[in-house]
């Protein structure tokens, strides 16, 4: 298994609760832990413009433009059903959601390609709010 699947694929178990031993280190943290992951390129533009164009081949198709919504929920209006940390957006990417059609993609992006999509929809939420194209929920 790659070096760099295997850190995406730890950090998603460890997101998730779970322990697990990669490369000669044990990662292990509790479903409730309050130290959630932060999204280290949050802010970054060079990682916005990744994460756009990224969002733009992998994650448009269901989730509309700019995250807007279409056949899968919005990712930019502010709210999520799942939650929203960066920790659960994080995951919820690499693993899927089961029983939905939300797939896995740890396969097909990296942790960082994760980060920068974030990164972007973090940025288009901000952009939408200051537009006032967001309601209060």
């Amino acid at each position: 298994m790659a070096p760099r699947f295997m850190l995406a694929a730890a950090t998603v178990l460890v997101a998730l609760g779970s322990e697990i031993d990669v490369g000669g280190f044990h990662c292990a943290a509790a479903a409730d832990d309050t130290n959630e992951m932060k999204n280290p390129y949050e802010g970054d533009p060079a990682a916005i413009a990744k994460g756009e164009e990224l969002f733009s081949e992998r994650c448009s198709f269901c989730h509309g433009g700019h995250g807007k919504g279409g056949k899968g929920p919005p990712l930019t209006a502010g709210h999520f059903k799942r939650g929203g940390t960066d920790t659960t957006l994080f995951s919820t990417i690499m693993a899927g959601r089961p029983g939905t059609q939300m797939g896995a993609f740890a396969n097909a992006l990296s942790a960082d390609d994760v980060w920068d999509i974030i990164a972007f929809l973090r940025d288009e939420t901000k952009k939408r709010a200051a537009a006032g194209e967001l309601s209060s929920q």
